[in-house]
């Protein structure tokens, strides 16, 4: 174990006649603080030894992309979607429960459709330990939009809000950034 601070921490252990081991590594009232990292390495004679890297983290879950980007035009493609991967990185089971679209975005979106849109993600959503589930944002452009002379990149955000039903807890929503191309 390696913490923020790089304090090294070696353990090491034989495993038992079935091949297990088992070690204690964050325990405490302190744990391990984010940006600990967990080094595995596992040997047997005559074998290449394995690692596992992992470092301790204080996010909930992982948003795959951090940020989304929509490219739309006036002609062709007026509306676009895009998923954004959401992977739980506690060990319990989370659930979408608000996600809202935010900002102005220069008055050419539709942004009623692209809210209902995403609405109809909250409270149906659910993700367990491990497991990655998929959201679709939806960016369209409003009639006003057919008006635009030049091209535009409004930018906003996704707040999502997540739960743990089980034990009673909501988590601060989590800003994804967005930014629509408008050409």
């Amino acid at each position: 174990r390696i913490d923020p601070f790089f304090n090294e921490t070696v353990q090491s252990a034989a495993t038992d006649a079935q091949g297990n081991v088992s070690f204690k590594i964050c325990e405490g009232t302190t744990g391990c603080s984010p940006g600990t990292k967990i080094v595995v390495e596992v040997q047997k004679a005559g074998i290449q030894p394995a690692i596992v890297e992992k470092e301790i983290t204080n996010s909930v879950v992982e948003f795959v992309p951090q940020s989304l980007e929509f490219n739309l035009d006036l002609t062709e493609k007026t509306t676009e979607q895009l998923a954004l991967q959401i992977k739980n990185l506690i060990p319990s089971t989370l659930k979408v429960k608000r996600i809202v679209l935010r900002g102005s975005f220069d008055g050419v979106l539709d942004v009623d459709r692209m809210a209902a849109f995403l609405s109809q993600f909250a409270d149906r959503v659910e993700i367990e330990f491990g497991a990655t589930k998929s959201v679709n944002v939806l960016a369209a452009l409003n009639d006003d939009a057919q008006l635009l002379e030049e091209s535009v990149s409004p930018t906003g955000s996704i707040l999502i809000e997540l739960s743990d039903d089980r034990l009673g807890y909501t988590w601060a929503p989590k800003e994804i950034p967005l930014k629509v191309n408008v050409n």
